[in-house]
Formats: structure tokens, C-alpha cells, sequence
């Protein structure tokens, strides 16, 4: 099995369990399918953040898999869409007044304005025509969509002092780590990066 098919494959099972972990959750999680896509497009987004540090950091096992970021992330932009149309139409009624009163759809609305753009741009075509450097440059801002979306899912999983379910903890603790794997991959990016011109240096 190819290492991209594998990773889709984990993928796949991690989201199940997700599901499964929310809907049988004692006592039973209220609105489990708008649960289940915030949850799932939270891990996608985590997914498609920690690729690029296990290329960098273990470039022989993790190498090939770069290229699946994209897929991974416009699928994390596929869910959290599906999961803002349901809360906005069903539970808000596009009330913008009301959304815009609370501080975790605050965090999320800007959040998912840059998963779109970021899904909008996630071509070849585009980066063509942007220039890489500033394409980029854009899809930097996927740093601050998980930042973003981090606060939300803390906020409205702990909201009214509920417990974490272990759907819940399970995504804290991947949260966790994909944020240790991006500084360790920055730091070891660093390190090469500066090797290179050292090394760079020494044949001038």
C-alpha cells in the first residue's frame, strides 16, 4: 500500500472514531452530527498541519506524503463548512446579531473566511499566477485559522462546565501535538537551512 493511500486510510479511521466516540458519548452529545463535522474538520486541520514537520523531520518515511496536504486540507474546509451552513441556518437563523455576541463564533467566523480562501487557492493554476512566494505567503494564514479554530473547540466544548468527552480529549491532545511538531519542524528546518549555507560557504 502507497504511504498516501495509508495516511487516507488512518484518516478515514480516525474520523470514524470520532463519530463514534461523539454519538455514543454518556449522556448522548445533542446534536451529534453538527458535533461530528466541527470535530472532524478540527482533526482534518491538525492532519494537514503535522504532514509537513514528519517530512522535515523524517523525510525517508513522511517525504512522499507532502503532496496529500492539499487534499487534507480542502477536506477540512469541506467540514467545517458543512458545520457552520447547519449552525447558521438551523441553530442561528442567520442571525448575525446573536453569532456576533459570542466570543467562540466570533473566533470562528474569520477562521473559516481563510479556510475558504485557502481551498479557493489550492491549485496549481493559482500559484501560477499568484507567484509562489505570494501564494505562499497566503496559505501561511492557515497557522492562524488552527489557532482560531483551537479557541472555539476549547470554548464550546468546555462551555456551561462540561467534561470532555474522549472524542474531545483525544483532539486536545492531537491539538497538542501538532503544535509541538511545528515548532520541532521549524527548528530542525532552521538547522538545515543553515547548514546549507555553511556548507555553501565553505566551497566559496
Amino acid at each position: 500500500m502507497q504511504k498516501s493511500s495509508f495516511l487516507f486510510l488512518l484518516i478515514l479511521i480516525g474520523i470514524s472514531l470520532l463519530g463514534l466516540f461523539d454519538l455514543y458519548a454518556i449522556p448522548p452529545a445533542p446534536g451529534a452530527t453538527v458535533r461530528f463535522l466541527g470535530l472532524g474538520a478540527f482533526f482534518l486541520i491538525c492532519v494537514s498541519l503535522v504532514i509537513g514537520p514528519l517530512a522535515v523531520l523524517w523525510p525517508s518515511a513522511f517525504g512522499s506524503i507532502v503532496e496529500s496536504r492539499r487534499a487534507v486540507g480542502i477536506s477540512a474546509f469541506v467540514f467545517a463548512a458543512l458545520h457552520s451552513f447547519i449552525v447558521l441556518s438551523f441553530g442561528l437563523n442567520w442571525n448575525f446579531e446573536v453569532i456576533l455576541s459570542f466570543f467562540s463564533f466570533q473566533l470562528a467566523l474569520p477562521a473559516l473566511v481563510i479556510l475558504l480562501a485557502l481551498a479557493l487557492t489550492s491549485s496549481d493554476w493559482v500559484v501560477r499566477k499568484l507567484g509562489f512566494a505570494k501564494w505562499q505567503a497566503l496559505h501561511r494564514l492557515v497557522y492562524l485559522a488552527f489557532v482560531l479554530l483551537l479557541g472555539h473547540f476549547l470554548i464550546q466544548a468546555t462551555y456551561g462546565g462540561k467534561q470532555l468527552n474522549l472524542a474531545e480529549m483525544a483532539l486536545v491532545m492531537l491539538g497538542a501535538l501538532t503544535v509541538l511538531l511545528q515548532v520541532a519542524g521549524f527548528v530542525a528546518f532552521r538547522r538545515k537551512k543553515e547548514a546549507g549555507k555553511a556548507a555553501q560557504t565553505s566551497k566559496n
